[in-house]
């Protein structure tokens, strides 16, 4: 709930290899937001600003890495309230088929050698 100006800060710790997919919006209740941003960083060089036009924002990342979001929101006036959500949605990539086949071979290896 935002009433004036609001601005939060929050960690977002990855644990691997992903896409993580951010929504953010207005709800619109009571009232409508004056301003609505969103900011990512990982405080070295990247900086990723979401589109004020779909509210979607996807991060593509290649490891274990900590994020840092922002989220700034203003009401219409000091004595109006308004109201956003923010859904944050983390898919890790999976291992490779090659991966999977790999380890299933060691595995039939490791059978046969103890059947000998």
């Amino acid at each position: 709930m935002v009433k004036g100006s609001s601005l939060i800060v929050n960690e977002l710790a990855l644990p691997s290899a992903g896409v993580l997919t951010i929504r953010l919006s207005d709800i619109k209740w009571p009232d409508t937001l004056q301003a609505l941003s969103f900011l990512v960083t990982d405080l070295k060089d990247s900086w990723t600003a979401m589109d004020p036009a779909t509210g979607n924002l996807l991060i593509n990342v290649s490891g274990p890495t900590q994020l840092f979001a922002a989220v700034f929101a203003q009401s219409q006036s000091e004595s109006k309230y308004g109201l956003y959500t923010l859904r944050a949605d983390f898919s890790p990539v999976p291992l490779p088929a090659a991966v999977w086949l790999m380890l299933s071979g060691l595995g039939a290896i490791g059978v046969l050698k103890r059947k000998r």
